[in-house]
Order: C-alpha cells, then sequence, then structure tokens
C-alpha cells in the first residue's frame, strides 16, 4: 500500500552500533534529489496542513522539550571540537528553560540544497561525539542524545542558516 503512494523503504548501513538514532543521517547523504526532505520520527504526527513551513528555503527544527546538558557541558562539547557555543538562546517546551541551538532531529524539514554539507557533517560529528563519551561521563550518560548533540555540533560548523519550529 505504500509504495502505491510512492513511498520508498530503503535498509542503510548502521553509522554506529553504540547509537541507533544516528542511521538517520543516511536520508541526508543519498543521491537522491528533492527540494525539501520532511524528516519525523515514525512517533511524530502533524496535525494540519504544514505547507507554509516550506517556503523560506531554510533549515526548520523544532528545539528541544528539555535539554539535558548544563551551558558549561555544552561549552565543554563545543571546544573539543574547537567550535564556539553559539550565544543564540531559545526557551525549551516543558520548563520554558533558556538553551543553546539544540533540536530535536525527529522533526526536521531540509531544503535540498543543505542536505548534503549538513548531512557530512552531522556524519563526522556523530561519531566524534561518541569518541569522546569514555572521556565526558557527564555527556556519556546522555548518550541516547547522540545525534542530536551531533546535529547541533553540525549546524554550528557549517554556518547553515535555520529557524525553529513550533
Amino acid at each position: 500500500q505504500l509504495e502505491a503512494l510512492g513511498v520508498e523503504a530503503k535498509l542503510v548501513p548502521t553509522i554506529d552500533p553504540r547509537s541507533p538514532h544516528c542511521n538517520k543521517i543516511h536520508m541526508l547523504l543519498d543521491d537522491h534529489a528533492s527540494d525539501w526532505l520532511v524528516a519525523l520520527d515514525i512517533d511524530t504526527v502533524i496535525m494540519g496542513d504544514f505547507s507554509d513551513h516550506l517556503t523560506d528555503p531554510v533549515l526548520a527544527a523544532k528545539i528541544v522539550d528539555q535539554n539535558p546538558l548544563s551551558e558549561e557541558i555544552w561549552s565543554r562539547l563545543y571546544s573539543y571540537f574547537g567550535l564556539t557555543l553559539p550565544r543564540e538562546r531559545h526557551l525549551t517546551h516543558f520548563h520554558a528553560s533558556e538553551s543553546n541551538p539544540y533540536f530535536n532531529t525527529g522533526v526536521l524539514l531540509i531544503p535540498g540544497s543543505q542536505r548534503a554539507a549538513l548531512g557530512a557533517a552531522w556524519r563526522k560529528y556523530a561519531l566524534k561525539v561518541l569518541e569522546i563519551y569514555p572521556r565526558e561521563p557527564e555527556i556519556a550518560k546522555h548518550g541516547f542524545f547522540t545525534d542530536q548533540f551531533a546535529f547541533a555540533l553540525a549546524l554550528s560548523e557549517t554556518g547553515l542558516p535555520y529557524r525553529t519550529l513550533p
């Protein structure tokens, strides 16, 4: 039934078995041309028409519900890779607490023009973040979010413009 709707299912190799969520990065690495990639985790539902979010060709993502890392730990994470923690702040959904640009990667709207650069950087940082866990137990204990940590770092390195989703 899904094939009749034009849905394509594809098995991808594991980026790293320590972080299965990172496998979603593959959707950015293939050579399938598209105007937009609307990437939603399987437990995500969008109610209503969201096409107005696909008008400005800039990556759009939802800020996390809550940020598991302190400002100090984020700063340390960025500095490991020669990056500076962005000054921009957003409010998390659950507690309305200030957060660096740290997004829920279960809801992403990515213009086709940004896919390759974002995908390469995101994959690189996913592997690099996993490498620092033995030295950083405060970060490693939140390893479930490796893909999201790596996504924040990739956005910082690439300098890709982005906007937040409601």
